[in-house]
């Protein structure tokens, strides 16, 4: 009787051993991102089981069990990436490293800039721009320039694309052309004429306050409609005089 109560008492305690065991087995576990040279400063945000542990590498102690990991690159950009994975501790006896690397980018520039990039005729943006080297069809295109194509992203090779002007060079000033001085002649002139009749219907007003006569009234309305008339073609050519100053 005695040895099957110490037999039991001995299981007992091994089982309670292993028990405690298991509960205080903690495995260190460390994770690193690399990226690419700007996302690298910012440093990519670790998450494990939806839980904050990091900034670019983390180091930690997890017990046995299934986590989730989680990278995000950049949570400042709209379009930042993100790499998912899982991790399954079944071993006690054994550190974890796990390193991740978020696919380098290439940085698009163009002479002049702010052109147009398609990918497979999708617009992704305007340079200067990051873009992925796995990047497929890829043309570059801006409005008086020759547009160019590349296959893949790999072939741009983080260089500055010189864009082919196409378009017609005006050597001409816009101040010494026959455009310029039409603008500024009529400019003058529909000036003179809006000054003009508004000086005579104020004068017709005067006389139709004095006299009452309907005629003058009549006058002083002809007047002021033909110096508003004269008064907006006015406008509309200071308007198209900027407009060719702009684009000169």
């Amino acid at each position: 009787m005695n040895f099957i109560m110490i037999r039991m008492i001995c299981l007992l305690f091994i089982f309670y051993s292993l028990a405690v065991f298991s509960q205080d087995c903690m495995v260190k576990v460390n994770i690193t991102v690399k990226s690419n040279d700007y996302i690298e400063k910012l440093k990519a945000d670790i998450f494990i089981n939806d839980n904050f542990v990091g900034k670019g590498n983390a180091a930690l102690s997890l017990p046995k069990g299934k986590y989730k990991i989680k990278a995000v690159e950049d949570v400042l950009r709209w379009d930042s990436r993100v790499i998912l994975d899982s991790l399954i501790i079944d071993d006690c006896t054994k550190d974890i490293s796990l390193s991740y690397n978020f696919e380098e980018e290439i940085l698009l520039t163009t002479l002049p800039e702010d052109a147009y990039v398609y990918s497979n005729d999708k617009l992704i943006g305007h340079t200067p721009l990051f873009i992925s080297p796995h990047l497929n069809n890829i043309k570059i295109s801006k409005r008086g320039f020759l547009d160019k194509i590349f296959n893949s992203g790999e072939e741009l090779n983080s260089k500055t694309i010189e864009l082919d002007f196409v378009g017609t060079v005006n050597n001409e000033s816009f101040f010494k052309s026959d455009m310029f001085k039409i603008l500024l002649g009529t400019l003058t002139t529909f000036g003179g004429i809006s000054a003009y009749y508004k000086i005579k219907a104020d004068k017709k007003f005067d006389e139709y306050q004095i006299t009452g006569q309907t005629k003058l009234l009549d006058e002083t309305r002809r007047y002021d409609l033909i110096s508003g008339i004269s008064f907006g073609l006015l406008q509309l050519n200071f308007g198209v005089l900027i407009y060719y100053f702009l684009m000169d």
